[in-house]
């Protein structure tokens, strides 16, 4: 699987293998902590996916789901702006970019239902 990292208005991206079903790929935000800490991030761009496009399941039922999935992945959400994150150490990116990318599948799953 291909991952590509490049830079972007003055942000890290990397735009893993994966894509919603629209075929837009799914990219993530890297943004470098000053204690070391790296943080992967969907920029926001999944709930308001989510949210846009959630027209069969009430929003009730759908937030549980998203917050079970997010819980069992271990990914974290920023309230103030909805995006999801994974705070990791540098020799952790690439598991973390598959396991964030994973979780944006399974809340992608989750809206279908």
């Amino acid at each position: 699987m291909d991952v590509k990292i490049f830079a972007h208005n003055g942000r890290m991206l990397i735009k893993s293998p994966f894509s919603f079903a629209d075929c837009d790929p799914l990219l993530l935000y890297v943004e470098k902590r000053p204690d070391g800490i790296v943080r992967l991030t969907d920029g926001g761009r999944i709930r308001t996916y989510l949210r846009d496009e959630n027209t069969s399941s009430s929003k009730g039922d759908l937030e549980k789901r998203i917050q079970h999935i997010l819980k069992h992945m271990g990914v974290g959400v920023q309230e103030k702006d909805g995006q999801i994150f994974m705070d990791v150490s540098q020799d952790q990116i690439r598991s973390a970019v598959f396991q964030l990318s994973e979780t944006i599948a399974r809340l992608m799953d989750a809206l279908e239902r």
